[in-house]
């Protein structure tokens, strides 16, 4: 199976396709990663604040120092360790590609073609923001499988959890089929 994951660029989504790479590790898969914030979201007091934590400390200067330990492919990992972006694209060979997608390019017709190119059977969303067109959505053989952090469309968009639990409702992962 072909196997399309786009990811946020964060802790979450780092996180999560450390969890989701070793269950698809017979299939090839083409990560697409992406790290756009909304406007409404950047209006937030908080957004900058998290996004200095969850983003940019551990894309811009974890991630560079964890890099410079390799962990060849085959060799097993302990229980708990999380690899980077990076590690994870040259420890796992069926990632046949790893690209950053800007959000403006995800549904433009270039997007769209490159997407095309890899004859997805399936797309996973995991924990990005994008809301796809229809070029996106037709490209799948199978569909769209979208994983969010928290119920839609009350906690749509970020800190989801936090919101959630703020307001005392139950927190949830949401998983939906072309939502």
């Amino acid at each position: 199976m072909r196997i399309v994951v786009y990811v946020k660029r964060d802790v979450a989504g780092l996180v999560g396709l450390n969890y989701l790479m070793p269950r698809v590790a017979s299939h090839e898969v083409v990560v697409l990663v992406g790290d756009f914030v909304g406007k409404r979201e950047r209006q937030r007091q908080m957004t900058n604040k998290l996004l200095m934590v969850e983003r940019d400390f551990l894309c811009g200067i974890l991630c560079p120092l964890f890099d410079r330990v390799k962990t060849p492919p085959g060799t097993a990992l302990k229980e708990g360790e999380l690899l980077t972006f990076r590690q994870l694209r040259d420890y796992y060979p069926n990632i046949v590609a790893m690209e950053a997608i800007p959000r403006q390019k995800a549904d433009s017709e270039e997007g769209v073609a490159l997407l095309r190119s890899f004859e997805p059977d399936v797309i996973l969303n995991l924990r990005n923001n994008m809301i796809y067109k229809k070029g996106v959505i037709e490209s799948p053989k199978i569909g769209i499988f979208n994983m969010h952090s928290g119920v839609l469309p009350k906690y749509a968009g970020l800190y989801c959890l936090f919101r959630a639990m703020d307001n005392g409702d139950k927190v949830r992962i949401v998983r939906g089929r072309d939502q």
